[in-house]
């Protein structure tokens, strides 16, 4: 299971950054420089945050403070020897970590390190949005790979998007995202193409902000859902 983190800092200074895919622990953890500045270290690389922060703890024997790495059916989040609780936010629930304590989240969260440091995390889920029904007759099995390219896909997508805009923001943010991941692995030689994954990040990012932000908790109103129907259609008008 591969989940995401996403530094939550303004657009100006994170443009470089993008999404931290969790494959492995990924430290967070305070640069010793004097600076100030906050890292992820994932197995392969280690990243700048875009953010200082001298609330988050530095490096104790060489071992990031906090991690997070892929647990079964989601994400681990281990505060080791942070003495600042890491916060950690859904959308109905709250709950801080103390030095030496760990937690398993299967949804997606935001995370609070330190003072200024905050995360948006991804639960990229095995078994997918669609239903297994859904994707047994689109010739994919749950935890399986995507038929590239598929029409059908496309328009199973397109409409779960529509029916996720009803309930929730987090179940449509779920859905958002599983469609993005499906254009960004299906490229189309079409002028339409590039315009629709730019529409794709902004609308996760909205639903990222409406998700955690000062409307937290509030649903989808009908200019939300306006905008979803025609970025469905956009998305079964290319695939089809």
């Amino acid at each position: 299971m591969t989940g995401y983190l996403q530094p939550a800092v303004d657009r100006d200074s994170n443009e470089a950054v993008g999404r931290i895919a969790v494959r492995g622990p990924v430290g967070l953890y305070r640069r010793a420089t004097g600076d100030f500045e906050v890292m992820a270290e994932t197995e392969t690389e280690t990243l700048s945050l875009g953010v200082q922060d001298a609330a988050v703890s530095r490096k104790h024997d060489g071992r990031a403070p906090v991690t997070v790495g892929p647990a079964d059916g989601g994400l681990i989040i281990r505060n080791r020897t942070s003495t600042n609780p890491v916060g950690i936010q859904t959308l109905d629930w709250d709950r801080r970590l103390g030095e030496g304590e760990q937690l398993v989240v299967t949804e997606d969260c935001t995370l609070e390190v330190g003072v200024r440091t905050r995360l948006h995390a991804t639960v990229d889920r095995a078994d997918q949005t669609l239903s297994p029904a859904q994707l047994e007759a689109l010739g994919a099995q749950p935890g399986g790979s995507e038929p590239e390219g598929s029409a059908e896909l496309a328009a199973a997508y397109g409409e779960l998007l529509r029916v996720k805009a009803a309930e929730s923001v987090t179940e449509t943010r779920k859905t958002a995202y599983d469609i993005q991941r499906f254009v960004a692995n299906n490229e189309r030689d079409d002028a339409d193409y590039e315009p629709l994954a730019a529409e794709l990040e902004t609308v996760t990012d909205r639903l990222d902000s409406k998700r955690s932000g000062a409307l937290r908790g509030s649903e989808l109103d009908q200019e939300w859902r306006e905008q979803l129907d025609l970025l469905a259609d956009s998305l079964e008008r290319l695939y089809r």
